[in-house]
């Protein structure tokens, strides 16, 4: 910015499709310069005009996991974003298809997901094709648990460019994987979060984590009440199943009626 004065606020502008696209302001800085993305999508018209292709899409680099803890439950969120790089709709070979973990129940598709999303019991599906650019994929599920620790694991059905991972914690609450490899804690509002976050996982590859030191109800009472009751009802049945001795009860009685 050779003619600009250093801390001068500017902003960048152009236009598509005869939308005028502006970015924020900045100040012109001392030295070196400054890199800008403006960002906008076609019109309809130049979208549906070109041909579909063949191709892959993947989970682009923002795609998260996030839990978050209910009442002996975690609630699940994939926000995913499947990424086309390609200037033209894309059909990959197969739809996007989310299996969820064993003992997912109340699958849901969030409302910012893309309207094609379909659920059908504990599976997802988003088809194709994909306009270029991000088309989101947001769903959430519910898993129950009981004792201290629940592994999650997900088949990914498009290579997930970065594993990353949100853990609302509660207490001595902690994440494994052999995924992680950088970590960190910090506050969101009024809850605390653990911050996860490793390497690409491939299509097809699942990525499995483990939490532990989860909040639980002790089953020891329930234990014990049911191991009386089995005992309770053992000892009634023993004395059901007891042939009694009618001639030594006939001998007592007659004994007794003598005196």
């Amino acid at each position: 910015f050779l003619t600009l004065a250093a801390g001068t606020q500017v902003y960048a502008v152009t236009e598509l499709d005869g939308e005028r696209i502006e970015s924020q302001r900045f100040p012109i800085p001392g030295r070196g310069g400054i890199r800008v993305m403006l960002v906008g999508a076609a019109g309809d018209a130049s979208i549906s005009a070109m041909p579909v292709q063949s191709g892959r899409v993947r989970f682009g680099g923002d795609s998260r996991i996030l839990v978050e803890m209910g009442e002996e439950t975690v609630e699940v969120y994939y926000l995913f974003d499947v990424i086309n790089e390609r200037a033209a709709p894309v059909e990959p070979p197969e739809p996007i298809v989310l299996d969820m973990p064993p003992g997912a129940v109340s699958v849901t598709i969030l409302p910012d997901s893309s309207p094609r999303t379909a659920s059908e019991g504990p599976r997802a599906t988003l088809p194709g094709p994909f306009q270029s650019g991000t088309t989101p994929l947001r769903v959430a599920y519910i898993l129950p648990y009981s004792g201290d620790r629940l592994t999650i694991s997900q088949r990914v059905p498009a290579d997930l460019e970065a594993f990353l991972v949100m853990v609302e914690k509660w207490g001595a609450m902690d994440v494994a994987s052999p995924l992680i490899a950088r970590r960190t804690e910090d506050a969101l509002g009024e809850s605390s979060y653990i911050f996860a976050a490793g390497p690409l996982v491939a299509e097809g590859e699942t990525f499995t984590f483990e939490l532990s030191g989860l909040p639980h109800h002790s089953r020891l009472p329930t234990t014990v009440a049911v191991g009386l009751a089995l005992t309770i009802l053992g000892v009634g049945v023993w004395g059901a199943l007891t042939p009694v001795d009618m001639r030594a009860d006939t001998d007592r009685r007659l004994s007794l009626e003598g005196n």
